[in-house]
C-alpha cells in the first residue's frame, strides 16, 4: 500500500521588511518554517500583499528562515523598507531543476568525474550555471561557456 502524503496548508503571517546590506527581506517565524517542512532551504510559493511569488526560504538560525524580496515583488506589493506585509506561503512542489542539454552532457564526457561534481552542486548553483551557459546568443559563445563550465567542474574535482 502506497503511503499518502498530506499536503501542508498555506501559512499566513505578517512581517516587516528590512534591509540586510543591499537586499530587502523579512523574517519567517520558526513556527511557519517548521510547518513548511523545516528543511535547510525551503522552496515556497504564495503571495506578498496579494502579489503572487515563488521563492526560496533561506536559513537564518534557530529554526527560522529569511525570505528575500526583490524590487519587482516589492513594487507590485506596494511595500518597502519598514512596511509590514501579509505573506501567505506554502511548499512549492515544482522542480526548479534545469534539464542538462545533450551538448552539455556530451562535453562532460571528456572529463571523467566532472559531471558528478556538477551534480554535487545545489539546484540553485546548477540552474545559475546552466542558464548563464545557455543564454549565449551566438553558438561560438555558447560553446566557449560550455567548455568553461566543464573545465570549472574538472578543476573542482581535482581540488
Amino acid at each position: 500500500m502506497a503511503a499518502r502524503t498530506q499536503a501542508r496548508p498555506p501559512k499566513k503571517f505578517e512581517a516587516t521588511i528590512y534591509r540586510l546590506g543591499i537586499l530587502y527581506c523579512v523574517d519567517v517565524p520558526a513556527s511557519v518554517s517548521k510547518s513548511l517542512g523545516g528543511a535547510k532551504y525551503i522552496a515556497v510559493t504564495g503571495t506578498t500583499n496579494g502579489t503572487k511569488m515563488r521563492a526560496l526560504l533561506v536559513p537564518r538560525g534557530d529554526g527560522q528562515h529569511r525570505l528575500f524580496l526583490d524590487g519587482k515583488l516589492r513594487k507590485a506589493a506596494r511595500a518597502g523598507q519598514g512596511d509590514t506585509v501579509t505573506l501567505v506561503l506554502e511548499p512549492d512542489p515544482e522542480s526548479r531543476e534545469v534539464p542538462i542539454p545533450d551538448e552539455v552532457l556530451e562535453a562532460f564526457e571528456d572529463e571523467p568525474g566532472a559531471l558528478d561534481t556538477f551534480h554535487g552542486l545545489t539546484v540553485a548553483q546548477r540552474r545559475s550555471m546552466l542558464l548563464w551557459t545557455l543564454k549565449a546568443k551566438h553558438a561560438e559563445t555558447r560553446a566557449k561557456r560550455i567548455a568553461r563550465l566543464v573545465q570549472e567542474m574538472a578543476k573542482r574535482l581535482r581540488g
